[in-house]
């Protein structure tokens, strides 16, 4: 065996662990980001069992017919957070920090939007019921 075929192997050996020790480090970072940016998912959550909690006692104040609370889109404000979330850290996995990063931002504001949706979607059947009768 050569110098050569000696010095290419270790060469190789020496950038296989390079990238072994980039990618521990870089998952620890996407670790630490997907902590980070739960955070904000965790508010979201909060923010829609909350809301599951609260709305239908607002409804009962109001004498509105229990059966006109919006379940679904309560629900939904529970569950999409963190959908869209889990989503989004499965389909970044792989991808450098700058991208998985962006790709969970993005996702908190899809998360933001339905979760406005959804607030406006209830309280629109609030002034509906209370208007028409329900």
């Amino acid at each position: 065996m050569s110098n050569d075929a000696v010095s290419n192997d270790a060469v190789s050996t020496d950038a296989v662990s390079t990238n072994a020790s980039r990618a521990a480090r870089g998952s620890g970072a996407h670790i630490g980001v997907a902590a980070l940016l739960s955070l904000i998912v965790g508010w979201f959550v909060f923010d829609g069992v909350a809301s599951l909690i609260g709305l239908p006692a607002f409804y009962a104040q109001l004498g509105v017919d229990p059966a006109t609370v919006p379940w679904a889109a309560l629900w939904a404000g529970v569950a999409l957070p963190m959908v869209f979330f889990v989503t989004a850290i499965i389909v970044a996995r792989r991808q450098p920090l700058t991208r998985f990063t962006l790709v969970l931002i993005v996702a908190l504001a899809a998360t933001a939007v339905v979760r406005l949706s959804l607030i406006a979607a209830a309280t629109g059947s609030i002034v509906l019921v209370s208007q028409f009768g329900g």
